[in-house]
């Protein structure tokens, strides 16, 4: 028989699991453009503010699903911290977003933080609240593209980790 404290442990490393799990799905999701993963990482209540105001998950998926600028989200330091049902996270992230300007390529990055309140509802971690706070951020123009490298990513489910499950010979 397994002693309480280390349950409980165990408990807190599978609940923390889980919770990381939901914060790199959000990631694929809004990096691919799909809108029910996005949705996927969030209760049906929860709301996010970015900085203008509080707005629905279908508002960050529509907007992500939507659009075709190239997108890479980076999640790294993640601190959370479990109560029972609810925890509390502060995740770093840098965001790398290419986007068209008139026939001029620009890259924004960001250094944010995501912060989170978490809830497990029938026994499911998702987000109930986020706020995103950036650090700093900056634009710069492209230059010059790297010569010689294919561009196979892909902002829909034709991207290479949809294809590959549907088709292991890929």
């Amino acid at each position: 028989m397994m002693d309480s404290a280390l349950e409980t442990r165990l408990r807190d490393l599978l609940d923390k699991n889980e919770i990381h799990e939901v914060l790199l799905r959000y990631c694929r999701g809004v990096d691919r453009g799909d809108r029910e993963l996005i949705l996927g990482s969030f209760h049906p209540d929860a709301t996010i503010d970015a900085g203008k105001g509080k707005v629905k998950p279908a508002v960050v998926a529509d907007n992500a699903a939507k659009s075709d600028h190239v997108r890479t989200h980076l999640y790294a330091n993640s601190l959370v911290e479990l109560d029972g049902d609810w925890a509390f996270g502060e995740t770093y992230f840098l965001a790398f977003h290419a986007e068209d300007r008139s026939g001029t390529q620009f890259i924004r990055t960001r250094s944010s933080r995501a912060i989170d309140q978490f809830e497990r509802r029938d026994g499911a971690w998702k987000i109930a609240k986020r706020v995103v706070a950036d650090d700093w951020s900056r634009v710069d123009q492209v230059l010059e593209a790297a010569a010689g490298v294919p561009v196979t990513g892909r902002r829909s489910r034709e991207d290479a980790v949809y294809r590959i499950r549907e088709d292991p010979s890929l």
